[in-house]
């Protein structure tokens, strides 16, 4: 499959440098790399421009596994989504998915976000969630994830395709924060911790890493480098 040799985490890279003036963070060295002789992972870190924080990792599981996971959370100043996405290549089959969480509490507002994305949700071969808005306090029964998001599968896009056209849908979000529209108004840091608590919960990479490292690694991998 040639989606399995495609570096994700480099395709999201390149693209965000096209657009963004990106300087890389240092990271503590005891999250930086963790490596025993079943476990590889590598962990860098972003920031500059609308990019609050972009953290990387590389996850090499040793026979059975290589992931990815990308997550972008905005500067302070912007009221926008995260972005988070997650590619895992298994021996048989790869999977990508990027969510997208809504932060506003106004469905009608997520509801013009939405509209940028309709030609993209024509090509796409699965969107469980395509066209249905959920309201703030109910439960998105679509999502691998327990929080409020949007989810998208990709089948038969390449994961720079898909980077590329969700990062410009991203975009849209970006140039919306400024607007006086009263759904565009949200509490980013607010949501950003309940993304936090419920995500590292179901995320199917980190459940799976969650299983052959030490959990005191772990714990400093989520609190000091994802978030």
């Amino acid at each position: 499959m040639k989606q399995r040799n495609i570096n994700f985490n480099e395709t999201l890279l390149s693209f965000l440098k096209g657009r963004e003036s990106l300087s890389e963070i240092n990271i503590e060295r005891k999250i930086k790399t963790y490596d025993n002789a079943f476990v590889h992972i590598e962990n860098r870190a972003f920031s500059g421009g609308n990019i609050g924080k972009l953290s990387i990792s590389d996850i090499k599981i040793a026979g059975i596994a290589d992931a990815s996971i990308g997550i972008i959370r905005p500067a302070q100043s912007i009221k926008a989504p995260l972005f988070v996405a997650e590619k895992l290549d298994l021996l048989s089959l790869s999977r990508l998915i990027i969510d997208i969480p809504h932060t506003s509490n106004d469905s009608g507002f997520d509801s013009k976000r939405l509209d940028g994305i309709a030609d993209i949700s024509k090509e796409l071969s699965i969107i469980p969630r395509k066209n249905i808005i959920v309201e703030s306090t109910s439960h998105n029964p679509f999502s691998p994830y327990c929080f409020k998001g949007i989810f998208f599968r990709h089948h038969r896009f390449a994961t720079g395709t898909a980077i590329r056209r969700y990062i410009s849908w991203w975009d849209l979000c970006l140039s919306a924060a400024d607007r006086s529209d009263e759904g565009a108004v949200c509490d980013a840091n607010s949501f950003s911790g309940e993304f936090k608590n419920n995500y590292v919960s179901s995320s199917l990479v980190l459940r799976l890493i969650g299983a052959v490292i030490d959990d005191e690694w772990k714990n400093d991998y989520i609190n000091g480098f994802l978030f």
